[in-house]
């Protein structure tokens, strides 16, 4: 291999022995590119997936409880990489807080064309970790705090028009949930409020000569 790829420009003089290491509070990781932006780019990616699966371990072996049925760490870690941009605590993983950075520009003798091999020094101190899983935690426990505030209203609910807001709002929580158990459960919670339309119904209250009053049920509650 070395044959036949030559290393044509460098960020620095000697490459680092940092390259392909990790200890407590760094990793490494080194992408290819055809261009530098590219190869940069997919480090940022590496970066952000190597911190998720992470935290998708820590979480995955220390949360057991009935509400939050981590079946899978790539269920956790996919949901996390799609929603990323939607989660704060991913939001400050960028490049600019790398703690070095070296890439070298290859030309291939083989192939006759150039490619930049990208790697980054990230640090990912315990203490980062475990506010990452504290941050998931907080959003995790919002998350389902509001599937159990739904399940509660199914029964009380007298607006007909909330119907379709609870419905969005489980739409959400389906996008969410990562893991079999929740996504189910929602699902059935969604079947049973859209069920409610089935159970409006117009009732007579009182009658008499030229008049007739009548009002709306939900389920047999009154509604509006």
């Amino acid at each position: 291999f070395a044959q036949k790829d030559k290393v044509v420009e460098a960020s620095s003089k000697r490459k680092p022995a940092w390259i392909g290491s990790s200890d407590r509070s760094h990793f490494a990781v080194t992408e290819v590119g055809e261009t530098l932006a590219a190869a940069s780019g997919k480090c940022m990616a590496s970066i952000r997936q190597y911190i998720v699966n992470a935290v998708a371990v820590n979480v995955s072996s220390a949360e057991k409880m009935a509400t939050r049925q981590i079946s899978a760490m790539s269920d956790y870690s996919s949901v996390l990489m799609t929603e990323a941009g939607q989660l704060p605590y991913l939001n400050n993983i960028t490049l600019s807080n790398a703690e070095a950075v070296y890439w070298e520009r290859i030309y291939s003798k083989k192939t006759k064309t150039y490619r930049y091999e990208y790697s980054v020094l990230y640090p990912f101190p315990e203490q980062t970790r475990r506010q990452l899983i504290e941050a998931f935690v907080a959003i995790d426990d919002a998350k389902q705090a509001e599937y159990e505030r739904l399940r509660r209203e199914l029964g009380t609910i007298t607006d007909i028009d909330r119907i379709q807001l609870a419905v969005n709002e489980l739409d959400g929580l389906y996008d969410y949930f990562f893991d079999a158990t929740r996504k189910g459960d929602v699902e059935t919670l969604r079947r049973n409020y859209r069920a409610l339309y089935n159970a409006v119904s117009i009732e007579v209250e009182s009658e008499a000569p030229g008049e007739c009053v009548y009002s709306l049920r939900l389920d047999g509650r009154p509604a509006m």
